[in-house]
């Protein structure tokens, strides 16, 4: 790989990866030795500062990793400030269906909670159709990985359940000083949604709040029998929710499991034709 090439791939790997990189990891990826990742990314850092460039290569101990010039930081601010202003008096996130700007602010603020850069607050998932089931699926597996904390996510089927959700938070929810925190808050409140959801169906003139105010009074001064028949009722509106999510989810997992077969189908079909047909020997 010529001095061109290594520059390109440290500038392109550097920008992707958002954080310090090791020499060591460089040289190993691009099949070259720590001195030329050095004097490649000594050459890149002197171009991006001599063309007056928006961003910087700086070097931290035995990492590389980009930045943004320092001159700009007043401009960046003022670019995002309407957004992040948004975001920390907003006392609840909603995520509707939509494009990779969406994914994008998803991660941006699971990774600024994470890091304490924006206050701790639930993220509602408006999973209309499952739309957002695979990606809910992959950032619980890393969070089981350890690659992340778990985050408080509240995960509704349809606008009226975010809506009602949105006014349980408003009077169930305290703001939380850490992720775990506002992560067991959340944990609750899902397990209760939907039986207040049940009852706000069924008594549409009583409305959130006051099914939320019942089971308060219920759980703080409720006799024995009313809390166990309160935890009961919860109980069974959880599961029957639950295990509607699970039938979809077996759907959604069959139709993935028929959509593998039909490529693996059309794989087998593409290998046979080309592999070479065998003669049969003649007797």
């Amino acid at each position: 790989m010529d001095h061109t090439s290594i520059e390109a791939s440290i500038e392109g790997i550097l920008f992707a990866s958002g954080e310090p990189v090791t020499i060591a990891r460089l040289a190993s990826a691009l099949g070259t030795d720590a001195r030329a990742i050095e004097e490649a990314a000594e050459d890149l850092s002197g171009k991006y500062r001599f063309e007056r460039r928006g961003f910087r290569l700086i070097r931290l101990d035995k990492s590389l990793q980009m930045t943004t010039a320092r001159e700009l930081a007043d401009l960046i601010r003022k670019t995002l400030e309407e957004r992040k202003r948004m975001l920390l008096e907003s006392d609840f996130v909603i995520f509707a269906p939509g494009g990779l700007g969406t994914l994008d602010e998803l991660v941006y603020d699971c990774v600024a909670m994470q890091d304490g850069m924006l206050p701790m607050k639930p993220l509602i998932i408006l999973n209309v159709e499952g739309f957002f089931y695979h990606l809910m699926e992959f950032l619980k597996e890393i969070a089981q990985r350890g690659f992340a904390d778990r985050m408080p996510f509240i995960v509704v089927d349809s606008t009226e359940e975010a809506g009602i959700v949105f006014e349980v938070l408003k009077h169930r929810y305290e703001s939380a000083d850490s992720v775990a925190d506002a992560y067991a808050q959340v944990r609750q409140i899902i397990y209760e949604i939907p039986y207040i959801v049940e009852q706000v169906r069924r008594h549409p003139h009583k409305g959130v709040l006051t099914t939320v105010e019942r089971i308060n009074a219920i759980l703080a001064l409720g006799s024995p029998r009313a809390r166990a028949a309160l935890d009961a009722a919860i109980e069974k509106a959880y599961l029957a929710k639950e295990s509607e999510r699970m039938f979809a989810r077996l759907i959604r997992a069959g139709r993935d499991v028929a959509i593998a077969g039909v490529k693996l189908e059309k794989l087998m079909k593409r290998r046979k034709e080309t592999t070479p047909q065998k003669r049969s020997k003649k007797k």
